[in-house]
C-alpha cells in the first residue's frame, strides 16, 4: 500500500473513533512506526500507541533460523528508545 493511502486510512480510522494503535518494530522493518509518526504529528492526543519488540531478524524466516528473540534489560531499553525515535513520540511508560 502506498504510504499516502495508509496515512489517510489511519486518519479515517481515528476520525471514526479508533483510539488505540498497535504496532511492532518488525512491521515493515520499522516503517510502520515511521508512518504512525506522521499521524501523531496531528493526532497525538487522540491515540494511545502500543508497540512490541523482541524478535530479531526476519520473522518470515524464523523457521529457517532467520530470526531469534531477545528480552534482556539492555535490549528492552534499546528497543523502546528506537521505537520512540521512529514514532517521533516522547511518551513511554516507565521502564526500570
Amino acid at each position: 500500500m502506498e504510504p499516502e493511502i495508509a496515512l489517510a486510512t489511519l486518519h479515517h480510522a481515528v476520525d471514526l473513533g479508533v483510539g488505540f494503535l498497535d504496532t511492532a518494530d518488525v512491521y515493515g522493518a520499522g516503517d510502520n512506526e515511521r508512518l504512525i509518526a506522521q499521524l501523531l504529528k496531528d493526532r497525538r492526543e487522540d491515540v494511545t500507541l502500543a508497540t512490541k519488540f523482541g524478535i530479531l531478524g526476519d520473522p518470515r524466516r524464523r523457521s529457517e533460523g532467520g530470526a531469534s528473540t531477545r528480552g534482556d534489560r539492555a535490549y528492552v531499553h534499546e528497543a523502546v528508545d528506537a521505537s520512540l525515535r521512529r514514532s517521533a513520540s516522547t511518551r513511554s511508560t516507565s521502564i526500570t
